[in-house]
């Protein structure tokens, strides 16, 4: 049986093999065809049993449909939040039939992996590995998602500082006014960018309130203080849910209860969170939004967009559980 080309999809339906193109490349919403037009085309090419060769996709576009994922060390980041964000990545991605290969940094080979033209572009999520970190900009499109390097290579976020007056506006509203922050510090070398922007919202939120910020920046700091009534705050930012995790444990050893003695919100909504003993309240980050838009950026620069923005926040939501209470 010959294999079906474009060309035998555009005299089947009766159009151009340009929109064909257009039809099996790009998900309807991001099409110039007409709806009806793109469908048809579509069921015109499953019906004729097409299967599209990359390679020659690549050869007469210029463009493999493989999009470069850049991580450091021995895992990719397909575990906890990194995991969940890529996989937002990979399913927008594949919507407008684009695939994800992953490429480890610390491997040789990988730069040629890259401009040999296997891929169109490249993604970063978490952390901008070493190797990229400080090097020249790579000679292709980059995106970066919660991460930020010293290039200045397009990048997705999430909004913590926004998330940090969220959670002091909500214990606030409590009746809560002294409220610390526990967490790591930004001054920690290689520090990921939400310790800055979750610790200067937090601060900021409280000066705002004109409430005294207390940090801890660790666990001991924070233990020696929860034994005293009269210096113990009544609430808890904590920079990640599993943070807030170790603070209830702390709390219960020395006859605590949350959030009637102690009032806990966290960030990151992990789903283990939900499953604590009260279920924790928290700060959620904007996953799927954060999925499509570092996807739609890369779509973008693919497509030479002069007007992509350097930084894209993306707001947090208030996930209300079990934790918090009026004091």
């Amino acid at each position: 049986m010959p294999k079906i080309r474009m060309i035998d999809i555009a005299e089947h339906c009766g159009v151009s093999k340009a929109a064909v193109v257009r039809a099996l490349n790009r998900p309807v919403e991001r099409s110039e065809l007409r709806p009806e037009t793109w469908a048809r085309i579509r069921a015109a090419a499953e019906a004729l049993g097409y299967r599209a060769d990359w390679r020659a996709r690549a050869l007469a576009g210029g463009r493999s449909h493989t999009i470069g994922l850049l991580y450091d060390g021995l895992y990719p980041p397909l575990q906890g939040f990194p995991g969940r964000i890529t996989a937002e990545i990979a399913r927008f991605l594949s919507e407008a039939s684009y695939d994800l290969l992953l490429l480890p940094t610390d491997r040789e080979g990988w730069r040629e992996k890259l401009v040999d033209r296997r891929c169109d572009a490249a993604v970063i999520v978490g952390e901008v590995p070493l190797a990229i970190d400080g090097s020249e900009p790579l000679p292709l499109p980059v995106v970066t998602v919660n991460a930020r390097g010293r290039n200045p290579y397009p990048r997705v976020e999430p909004d913590d500082a926004g998330g940090a007056t969220l959670a002091v506006a909500h214990l606030r509203d409590l009746g809560h006014r002294r409220i610390a922050y526990f967490g790591e510090l930004p001054s920690r070398r290689r520090a990921h960018p939400s310790a800055q922007a979750r610790h200067q919202g937090y601060r900021d939120a409280m000066r705002a309130a004109r409430l005294t910020p207390q940090v801890f920046p660790d666990l001991d700091s924070l233990e020696a203080i929860l034994g005293q009534a009269a210096l113990r705050p009544t609430a808890i930012v904590a920079y990640t849910d599993a943070g807030a995790a170790r603070i209830m444990q702390s709390a219960y050893r020395r006859g605590l209860r949350v959030p009637d003695d102690l009032s806990l919100i966290a960030f990151n909504d992990d789903p283990e969170g939900a499953l604590l003993s009260p279920p924790l309240t928290t700060i959620a980050l904007p996953i799927q939004p954060m999925g499509r838009a570092a996807a739609d950026l890369v779509l973008r620069l693919l497509d030479g967009d002069p007007d992509v923005p350097p930084v894209t926040a993306i707001a947090e939501d208030l996930r209300l559980r079990e934790s918090t209470a009026t004091v």
